[in-house]
């Protein structure tokens, strides 16, 4: 059975029983195995989002290409095209806890596509908060997931 190393006892085979613990739950690249993590391993706020999000993602939608500002709404995908201006797209205020707007930029012209917190709601960014984010690569997607107190996440690489 894998074990944490105790200090004092395995002199001369930490580093062995560290490596075959932590082998239990993760691959040699460092990342996790699949299945690793389940339910029963996350917080009670990270659980909520999770159920809402897998019983809610039958209903996620993709809207048309929007060439304008655009207020978007929970549970959306949201392809923007700025060759003819710049656009905003606002997400949405009141969403439920765990709630999902998706903004891909379809075009790679010099013109802002700016992803905004609507009301007085903020977006994660880094460790602290922003109002508005710009999207300025070609088929650049942020997905974004709501706590249900005021703040759009993005999730993965932002």
């Amino acid at each position: 059975m894998a074990r944490l190393p105790v200090s004092g006892e395995d002199e001369g085979i930490w580093g062995d029983v560290l490596n075959n613990f932590l082998e239990q739950a993760h691959k040699s690249d460092g990342t996790l195995k699949n299945g690793s993590v389940g339910n029963a391993q996350l917080d009670s706020t990270a659980q909520t989002a999770l159920a809402k999000a897998s019983t809610s993602a039958s209903i996620l939608t993709t809207v048309t290409a929007k060439t304008a500002d655009y207020p978007a709404s929970a549970w959306q995908i949201v392809p923007v095209n700025t060759t003819g201006g710049n656009v905003a797209v606002t997400l949405p205020t009141g969403a439920d806890t765990g709630a999902i707007v998706a903004v891909r930029r379809m075009d790679a012209s010099a013109n802002t596509l700016t992803i905004q917190a609507g009301g007085s709601n903020a977006i994660a960014s880094g460790l602290s908060t922003t109002s508005s984010v710009s999207l300025t690569t070609q088929n650049h997607v942020v997905t974004l997931i709501y706590d249900g107190s005021g703040t759009w996440t993005p999730i993965g690489n932002f």
